[in-house]
């Protein structure tokens, strides 16, 4: 672990840090633990001379490693600083040189002089390099009252011509060292400039004028970087972030990279003098990198940055085992070539296991990883080393009961659906099992009066499947779950178990529970009992919603072990005081599971060796004591003292598939997983079939293959039209817009709209007005795209067959050779387009274009916001109001497919 010097030994290393403050979306990181590891990290890979693969995880609500390209190229403006410090403190041979010809004009001038009807008596020269380019005369007039000024010696020569002797000599003396002069000044603008920043700041230097300085003498990048990352929420992290007061984008030339339709790169550069610190890609073009690089012709961009590496390999649509392995020999090739030098890989601390998969790619990277402990001795050196949370483990026969006897009707629902062509039947199950983990999800945690008769309707349900199903072994299994539900004693274990825990232990403050249990009746029914009598404020989260705000409560109830809670558990003191309360009959075996399978992986990762190594102080062992963190098992967990449980009721059961029943995402991947296999064993080349596109627990939906729909690819896309995809290239996890009422068409809808959005109205009639001609062509030529192109190809518009299908079907919304295109069809007497002016068609096409990227974006955006209720976001919506009433009168929706058959 750390020690208390290991932090002041960075401050001192690094002394200009201490002055760097951070602040994004107005929080301040102004002393915290990143605002010193993460730039240490980029200053001190940066400038050495290794080339290595960093893997960094972090904490999900984590921005300021993000900043990281940033402080790479603010170790580029270091470097230069310290080159510029140390020049500065050199002396120059043309300083001496030009002290010389000084001494030279001082030889020549004479005493005294006449001027501005005074005598002058002549004090020296002098210069200002750092101010300005001029030889200065020091003149004191002789007179009761002396001035004392300095012309520019070049304004009085003429004055003085009468009082030299040698006056030629004297000119050209001048003229050399004023040539001198001016080299001199143009070879060390930056030492000057470096003085300059010297003395405004008292001598104090830090990032403000490394950063003013770097900027001045526009200094190539010591390691430029390309970033691939999610580019729209990456222009926002920029947009709210700023570094001592300034936008990021004030303090570093930045670079966006476009890739257009046909494959074309384009940069768009913040500031078009400066070279950029960082070029900034979307994470779909990872795998191109050396082209892009290439294209950039910036032989400085040697850095390679992943954000977001569990996104990247969960993508279905993006993820190509050969394309990232292509990738990774890319990478080990050049490096060991010098082509590139550091590669990081961003990922959520609760990802850590994808550090095996980068191994099982030949990378052997460096992790970065602090476990919780790390933490609390970085934040307060006097930290106790202690188990971050206590478990408790219970008895609880109602929840192990139900969920046994749910597992195994799920078990058999499952195997019927795979069994099952009946489209409708497949759906009425899946609803089934969607309640069915619903009420799991209660029994297991917590409950109000209300539950028995809940269940006992949802077994009626049951019981009507399995009259369909016909299946004998099914019914006998609901009948038991029903006599279960009858015979039981409903206790709520686990509350009794929170409201002891919370008298015994005094504890008070805000409190949260974190269970699957969305209940709206059990949440304030057991917010009532635990308050009543306690000082506690309760508080509920479920287990997938967003756990940034945690750390603002006192005390931690995590009822169900599945999902994130089972990695970040062992990593964060997520609050003050963690429980985790788990029945020992169906749910502890399973934490010893995840303890066993994650806790060593993450002593490994985290170890401080590790950290020396990166940081480039591995001579530097006395700044840590015990390298890893050791977890023990009997630290964590106790059992409940309150009440004699039998030792053999608690079964240790390490193989439990408790994530898998209680985990509704687990039922969806298997089910899949079925699907994918029948599909590769089916007939490929039939050519009729057709999809059956369930969204989950809505409807069902039949669509002919051919059909296309607009589907959510990337929401970071840099192509301004829309993503439409035939019905038999979708995938499950898709998520498509269906616009029911306009054959979920956005052309039909955009005509809709026409009254509500007048600006429309104006464009839209003659941006249709090509495609509407190009389409009769199409249909005069027989329907076939391969007539068409070679129409096309005869009248001088050279294009594929896939480019003209992309102009028919509206994929394309503004053809770049749509100039050529109105010349060929407006040749037709009775073409539409004819009707316009051919500059109203293309800046009429510009603007659709345009305006339906805004609007695609922005039902997109609308739906996130309005589900996790951020207002002020919605306000700042463009086209809000016409995105508003869409959505007001259910003109269209967002649906995941979970299942295609």
């Amino acid at each position: 672990m750390f020690k208390e010097d290991f932090i002041d030994f960075i401050r001192k290393d690094l002394n200009e840090l201490n002055g760097l403050k951070i602040t994004i979306e107005n929080r301040p990181y102004e002393n915290v633990l990143y605002n010193l590891l993460t730039p240490y990290i980029a200053y001190k890979n940066s400038l050495d001379e290794f080339n290595r693969v960093i893997a960094i995880y972090t904490r999900r609500e984590s921005k300021q490693h993000k900043l990281l390209p940033f402080f790479i190229g603010l170790s580029s403006y270091y470097k230069t600083f310290e080159e510029i410090r140390s020049k500065s403190q050199t002396p120059s041979e043309k300083l001496t040189s030009l002290e010389i010809k000084m001494s030279g004009i001082k030889r020549l001038l004479p005493d005294k002089f006449s001027y501005l009807n005074k005598l002058w008596k002549v004090k020296g020269l002098s210069i200002k390099p750092d101010r300005n380019q001029n030889i200065c005369l020091i003149l004191r007039s002789e007179e009761r009252i002396p001035n004392e000024i300095a012309p520019r010696i070049q304004d009085i020569i003429g004055h003085l011509k009468s009082s030299i002797e040698e006056y030629d000599e004297f000119v050209r003396v001048l003229e050399n060292a004023q040539a001198e002069l001016d080299s001199y000044i143009a070879e060390n603008r930056d030492i000057f400039r470096y003085s300059s920043l010297l003395e405004n700041s008292n001598g104090n230097i830090g990032i403000n004028e490394i950063r003013e300085l770097g900027m001045f003498v526009n200094t190539v990048p010591t390691a430029g970087v390309l970033l691939f990352t999610n580019k729209t929420k990456y222009r926002e992290l920029l947009k709210g972030t700023k570094i001592n007061g300034k936008q990021v984008m004030d303090h570093f030339p930045i670079a966006e990279i476009i890739i257009d339709t046909n494959g074309e790169i384009q940069v768009n550069q913040s500031n078009e003098v400066a070279h950029p610190v960082m070029y900034f890609c979307s994470l779909d073009y990872y795998a191109g990198w050396s082209e892009i690089i290439q294209s950039l012709d910036s032989v400085y961009v040697n850095t390679l940055i992943i954000d977001g590496f569990n996104e990247l390999v969960k993508s279905k649509r993006n993820f190509n085992e050969l394309r990232f392995k292509g990738f990774t020999d890319s990478i080990r090739e050049a490096q060991q070539n010098n082509v590139l030098k550091d590669v990081y890989f961003f990922d959520q601390d609760t990802h850590f296991e994808n550090f095996i998969k980068l191994q099982d790619y030949n990378l052997n990277p460096y992790p970065w990883l602090l476990n919780h402990l790390e933490r609390r001795l970085l934040d307060s050196p006097d930290s106790e080393r202690s188990a971050n949370h206590t478990v408790i483990s219970i008895q609880d026969d109602f929840g192990s009961g139900f969920y046994n006897l749910f597992k195994l009707i799920s078990i058999q629902l499952k195997s019927k659906i795979r069994e099952s062509r009946d489209d409708q039947l497949i759906s009425d199950v899946l609803k089934s099992l969607k309640d069915g983990y619903s009420f799991l999800s209660r029994a297991t945690s917590f409950y109000s009066e209300s539950l028995r008769n809940d269940l006992l309707e949802y077994v009626k349900r049951l019981q009507s499947i399995s009259e369909i199903l016909s299946s004998v072994s099914l019914r006998n299994q609901i009948q038991k779950l029903s006599e279960f539900i009858s015979e039981s004693e409903y206790e709520n274990n686990k509350i009794q178990t929170i409201r002891r825990t919370i008298i015994t232990r005094s504890l008070k403050g805000r409190t949260c529970l974190l269970s699957s249990n969305i209940n709206l009746i059990d949440r304030i029914d057991i917010q009532g009992l635990l308050e009543e009598g306690t000082e506690c404020v309760i508080d509920f989260k479920g287990m997938d919603d967003d756990l940034t705000d945690i750390e603002a409560y006192d005390n931690l109830f995590v009822l169900q072990f599945y999902g994130e809670i089972t990695r970040s558990i062992f990593l964060h003191d997520h609050c003050e005081n963690q429980f985790v309360i788990l029945n020992n009959k169906s749910e502890l075996g399973y934490y010893k599971k995840c303890f066993r399978l994650f806790t060593p992986l993450i002593s490994e990762l985290s170890d401080a060796e590790y950290k020396l190594l990166l940081l480039n102080l591995e001579d530097r062992e006395y700044l840590i004591d015990d390298s890893k963190l050791t977890f023990k098992m009997e630290d964590y967990i106790t059992h409940e003292d309150w009440e004699e449980i039998p030792e053999t009721a608690e079964i240790d059961n390490e193989n439990s598939d408790q994530e898998e029943i209680l985990d509704l995402s687990f039922l969806i991947k298997d089910i899949i997983s079925r699907n994918e296999t029948d599909e590769e064993s089916s007939d490929n080349n039939s050519e009729h079939r057709d999809y059956l596109i369930f969204y989950f627990d809505d409807r069902i939906l039949r669509a002919p293959q051919e059909k296309y729909y607009h589907v959510i690819v990337n929401q970071d896309s840099d192509s301004s039209r829309d993503h439409k995809v035939k019905a038999k290239d979708l995938a499950v996890g898709d998520q498509i817009f269906l616009i029911e009422d306009f054959n979920d068409d956005f052309e039909e809808l955009l005509s809709s709209l026409k009254t509500e959005f007048p600006e429309l109205n104006t464009y839209l009639e003659k941006a249709d007005s090509w495609r509407i001609d190009l389409r009769w062509k199409y249909e005069q030529l027989g329907g076939y795209y391969s007539e068409l192109q070679s129409y096309l190809d005869g009248m001088g518009i050279s294009v594929s067959n896939p480019t003209v299908e992309n102009w028919i079907s509206g994929s394309t919304i503004e053809p770049e050779l749509l100039a050529d295109l109105y010349d060929v069809l407006s040749i037709n007497p009775d073409s539409k387009c004819r009707l316009f002016d051919k500059m109203e068609v293309l800046a009429a096409t510009k603007w659709l274009s345009r305006f339906r990227t805004y609007l695609y974006r922005a039902l997109l955006r609308y739906s996130v916001y309005k589900e996790f209720g951020m207002k002020e976001n919605i306000r700042e919506l463009q086209l809000k109001d016409l995105v508003e009433k869409i959505h007001h009168n259910n003109m269209v929706e967002i649906k995941e497919i979970l299942m295609i058959q």
